[in-house]
């Protein structure tokens, strides 16, 4: 549960016009539910082939996160450094 409050945390203060703003949660003792701005046009894969806009705007909103320092590996990771540094193996 801690991952998921962490998104939502990260979520809650994206504020970008191509990013859908959460816009609230609540949760029972199996899920999360996750109320997020209305998208008004229908799915998004249909449109992105129709008008190649929508993924310009798409970049721009990852560029925008990016810029936050936020990654998304399955969950939200916000760094303050520009690179992630991982130690495999054996420290000597």
């Amino acid at each position: 549960m801690h991952q998921v409050k962490r998104e939502i945390k990260i979520q809650y203060h994206l504020k970008h016009p191509n990013i859908l703003r959460l816009m609230g949660y609540f949760h029972d003792q199996q899920r999360v539910y996750i109320i997020l701005e209305f998208a008004e046009g229908g799915d998004l894969y249909d449109r992105m082939k129709k008008k190649w806009k929508y993924v310009r705007q798409l970049v721009d909103g990852l560029s925008y996160c990016h810029a936050k320092r936020i990654a998304d590996f399955g969950w939200a990771v916000v760094s303050a450094r520009p690179r992630r540094e991982t130690i495999c193996g054996t420290l000597d």
